[in-house]
């Protein structure tokens, strides 16, 4: 019997694509605040409301035009360096410059698929990897987080092609994608937890029950449109406080 493959059509596709990275977005934000959260000892999903939920990726929208703006420039400028070395070594063989792109693109695949050639990558993509998380723990530097992350997913995408494991094309994406996403998902959060802590103390007044009572030595860690949390770093003590109840809040000196 006969199948009729039908193409999608371009709204199709949009529509498709949108959903996919509406979601992502959304498990993106809601891990992240998850993660940060459970350094201080909250289950934030507790506090949040469902259409809270939906936007908390909105923060962390200047870090995912990070990400996407270091993967594009990184691999832009890998395929110019490449592609400038083969077209001055053509040249001086005096081929002529239609030949050019067939040249580059059967050298860059035969270049890739020497053995020799993978283990000078994976040398080159961990040896940057460990560089760029020494730069990230001196510094807690998003850019070397960033790096280090694209780095490791080639690493690993060169290792699974150097071991032949049968893995179709698809899974080796998925599973570096994944690995990649947590660890990069792991550092910026301690840079997020690093960032917070090094923040001043504040004053606090809040009506609990008639009474007015005094929060101090309290560092502002977060909040929820219902919500706000307190951490105390020396006692390593949390506070959650309703917002209702929030008088004022000054920065204590």
């Amino acid at each position: 019997m006969n199948q009729l493959i039908q193409k999608k059509t371009l709204r199709e596709i949009i529509v498709e694509s949108s959903i996919i990275i509406t979601s992502f977005l959304v498990f993106f934000g809601f891990l992240k605040q998850y993660l940060y959260y459970n350094f201080f000892d909250i289950k934030i999903q507790q506090y949040l409301s469902i259409d809270e939920v939906f936007i908390l990726f909105l923060g962390d929208l200047p870090f995912i035009f990070k990400i996407l703006f270091g993967i594009v420039i990184y691999y832009l400028l890998v395929y110019f360096i490449i592609k400038t070395i083969i077209i001055r070594i053509h040249k001086n063989k005096g081929d002529a410059i239609e030949e050019f792109e067939m040249n580059i693109k059967n050298e860059i695949e035969e270049f890739y698929n020497r053995k020799s050639t993978f283990l000078k990558l994976m040398f080159i993509s961990i040896a940057l990897s460990g560089i760029s998380y020494y730069f990230f723990y001196k510094y807690h530097n998003e850019f070397a987080v960033i790096f280090m992350s694209i780095m490791l997913g080639q690493f690993i995408l060169i290792l699974i092609d150097y071991l032949e494991l049968k893995i179709d094309e698809l899974s080796n994406y998925i599973i570096t994608f994944i690995i990649c996403f947590f660890a990069l998902l792991y550092c910026k959060n301690i840079i997020d937890v690093s960032e917070t802590l090094k923040n001043k103390p504040v004053l606090i007044k809040y009506l609990e029950k008639d009474k007015i009572l005094y929060y101090k030595n309290y560092t502002l860690i977060g909040k929820t449109k219902d919500f706000l949390f307190l951490y105390e770093k020396n006692k390593k003590n949390k506070k959650i406080l309703k917002s209702e109840g929030i008088k004022e809040i000054t920065i204590s000196h």
